[in-house]
C-alpha cells in the first residue's frame, strides 16, 4: 500500500494511493501525535484543497507522474 504526504507548519495531509476514502488530515498544532483525523470536519475542505495543490506542485517539480484528484 502506497501513499503520498505533504505538510506545512500546521497541517499534515496523507493521500493513500490504493485506498479510496481513507485519506488523513492532522492539525499538528493541536494534535502533534496525530490521534484525531480531521479529514471530514467542516473546515478541512479548504485545508485539503490547499495541501492537494501543494502536493501536485511538488510531484510536478520532482517529475512524478502520479495524478491526484
Amino acid at each position: 500500500m502506497g501513499y503520498k504526504a505533504v505538510r506545512n507548519n500546521r497541517w499534515k495531509y496523507i493521500h493513500y494511493l490504493e485506498l479510496q476514502g481513507m485519506d488523513e488530515l492532522y492539525d499538528l498544532k493541536t494534535d502533534p501525535y496525530e490521534m484525531h483525523n480531521q479529514i471530514n470536519t467542516k473546515r478541512s475542505s479548504v485545508v485539503v484543497r490547499d495541501l492537494k495543490n501543494e502536493m501536485k506542485r511538488l510531484l510536478r517539480e520532482s517529475g512524478d507522474t502520479l495524478v491526484i484528484d
